[in-house]
C-alpha cells in the first residue's frame, strides 16, 4: 500500500526529528508529516533568540563597561542588522530538514494532518496515510486567551520576522519568554513594559532571586508591572489602547502602545488533531502516556516533548524520543529520570534553575538547609560590573541530596551545568566541596555554594 508506513511522525522538531531519523536507520518506512518544516526551537525559538541575544547581551557587556575601558559612547543595537544576523541561523532551516529526511529515504507529508482512526491519518486535501506507529511531537503554541481585543495580540513567532519595530512594546504576560524578549528588544531603543498577572513572576525560580532580577530589569530601563493582567486591546488608528487590571481588585489602568505581544505562556499543541477520532485521551496539560510514552488509550500512538506537558526543553525532546523509539520496537522498556534538568532564562544576567524551590520543598516536608549568598561583589561579577548575582542551594539534610540550585549572574547558565551533572550524577555536596576547578571562573564557586 502506498501509504502505508511502519512510522508515521506529526512534527519535524528535534524531538519528532530523532524519531525519524532513528526508525530510517533501523530499515522502517518512515513519513513525517508537516506544515512547516524544522520546529519551533530551530525557526522560531532557542535558535533565533540565542543569536540575537548574544548580540544584545555583548551590547549590555559593553554599556555596564563604559568608563572602565571601553569608550563612553551611548549607542544602540540596529533592529534590522539584528534581524539579518538571525537570518544567518534560520534562513536554511527548513530546505536543510527536508533535505535530511530525503537523503535517509524519509518521506514528507507536506500538509496539516489529523486523526482519522487510530492508526490513520488525513491531510487537509483528503488524503489518508496510515501507520503501525504514529509519534506526535507537535509541540506546543501559545496559551488561548479570550479577553477582547485578543485577536491584537502578536505572537512571538511574527516577533521574530518584523521588519521595523515599533517604539513602544508591551509583553502580556510575565513568563520567561516575555523577560528574555523584553531585554533583547530594549537595547534597540524600543520602551518595553512587561505585564504579570502575578505578584512574583517566574514561578519556576525560587522568589529570593526573582526579586533581583526584576531590579535588573528595571535597571535596563524596561517597565515591569507585577499584579497586573492585560484584559482588554482596543485598536485606535496606528496604536493600541490597553487595559489593566490589578489581581483580585478592581482597579484598572490604561496604557498606550504600538505592540501587544503574548507573554502568557505556552500550552502543547494538541489543536487540529482530532484526537477523540484516533482514541488518543488528552488534558489540558497534554497527551496522555505511560512512562514509556506510549499513549494510555491508543497503543499505535506514542507521544514527545511538549506536547507531553512535562519540560519544554529541546535537549530533553530528543533524549525522549530516543528512549521512545526503543520502547515502540519492542525492546526491554526504558524510562526517563527527570531529575536534574536544568532550565536558564537567557536575560542579563542570566537566571537558572534546578529542582525545587524553597517553598516547594516546605509544602512537601521535606527537612532541608539553604545556602544563600549574593555574589555582586565576586571578582567576576564586580569585574563585569554585574550588580545582581546570587545563589541559593536546598540540600536535604539527612542525605545530603541537592533539592534546588537558583542561580542569578552573568555565567548562571553555564554554572547550572556543573550542578546538573552533579545531580544526575548523584555526587553528594561533600565531594562538591572538595573539587579542585580553574579560577578565576564562575564555575569556581560551586564548592562554595554548598560549604557558606
Amino acid at each position: 500500500m502506498k501509504n502505508k508506513y511502519n512510522v508515521i511522525v506529526i512534527g519535524s522538531g528535534p524531538g519528532g526529528s530523532t524519531v525519524a531519523n532513528q526508525c530510517a536507520a533501523k530499515g522502517l518506512k518512515v513519513a513525517v508529516a508537516d506544515e512547516l518544516f524544522g520546529g519551533t526551537c530551530a525557526l522560531r525559538g532557542c535558535t533565533p533568540k540565542k543569536a540575537m541575544e548574544t548580540v544584545t547581551t555583548t551590547f549590555r557587556k559593553f554599556n555596564h563597561l563604559r568608563e572602565h575601558g571601553l569608550p563612553d559612547e551611548k549607542l544602540k543595537v540596529d533592529w534590522q542588522k539584528l534581524q539579518a544576523h538571525k537570518q544567518l541561523f534560520t534562513s536554511n532551516v527548513v530546505s536543510g530538514t527536508k533535505a535530511n529526511f530525503r537523503e535517509k529515504g524519509i518521506d514528507l507529508i507536506e500538509s496539516k494532518v489529523e486523526f482519522a482512526g487510530k492508526n490513520k491519518l488525513k491531510t487537509t486535501n483528503g488524503t489518508i496515510y496510515e501507520a503501525d506507529k504514529i509519534m506526535i511531537a507537535t509541540g506546543a503554541i501559545p496559551r488561548p486567551l479570550d479577553f477582547s481585543g485578543h485577536t491584537y495580540l502578536t505572537t512571538t513567532r511574527e516577533l521574530f520576522e518584523i521588519n521595523e519595530l515599533p517604539k513602544r512594546i508591551l509583553f502580556a504576560g510575565g513568563g520567561y519568554i516575555g523577560f528574555e524578549m523584553a531585554h533583547i528588544l530594549s537595547v534597540t531603543g524600543a520602551k518595553i513594559m512587561v505585564a504579570s498577572g502575578e505578584e512574583v513572576p517566574l514561578s519556576a525560580f525560587d522568589s529570593d532571586l526573582v526579586n533581583p532580577i526584576i531590579k535588573a530589569t528595571l535597571n535596563h530601563g524596561i517597565q515591569v508591572k507585577t499584579g497586573w493582567s492585560v484584559i482588554k486591546i482596543k485598536q485606535q488608528k496606528e496604536e493600541y489602547k490597553v487595559t489593566l487590571q490589578r489581581t483580585n481588585s478592581e482597579e484598572q489602568q490604561t496604557v498606550v502602545t504600538d505592540m501587544v505581544v503574548h507573554s502568557a505562556g505556552r500550552v502543547p499543541n494538541v489543536e487540529g488533531l482530532n484526537l477523540k477520532k484516533g482514541k488518543v485521551d488528552f488534558s489540558e496539560k497534554g497527551i496522555e502516556v505511560n512512562e514509556h510514552f506510549q499513549s494510555v488509550s491508543n497503543p499505535t500512538v506514542y507521544a514527545i516533548g511538549d506536547v507531553i506537558g512535562k519540560f519544554p526543553f529541546t535537549p530533553l525532546a530528543n533524549f525522549e524520543g530516543e528512549i521512545a523509539v526503543n520502547n515502540m520496537l519492542n525492546k526491554p522498556k526504558k524510562t526517563v529520570n527527570y531529575d536534574g534538568i536544568p532550565m536558564v532564562m537567557f536575560t542579563y544576567p542570566r537566571l537558572a534553575a534546578i529542582g525545587m524551590t524553597e517553598q516547594k520543598a516546605k509544602e512537601e516536608g521535606l527537612k532541608y538547609e539553604v545556602f544563600q549568598k549574593k555574589l555582586s561583589g565576586s571578582l567576576l561579577e564586580k569585574a563585569a560590573q554585574n550588580d545582581f548575582a546570587g545563589y541559593k542551594v536546598i540540600v536535604e539534610k539527612k542525605t545530603e541530596k541537592i533539592l534546588g540550585v537558583h542561580l542569578l549572574g552573568s555565567s548562571a547558565d553555564e554554572v547550572i551545568n556543573l550542578f546538573a551533572m552533579a545531580i544526575q550524577l548523584d555526587i553528594p555536596i561533600k565531594k562538591l566541596k572538595n573539587l579542585l576547578l580553574a579560577y578565576p571562573t564562575a564555575g569556581h564557586l560551586i564548592q562554595y555554594m554548598v560549604s557558606e
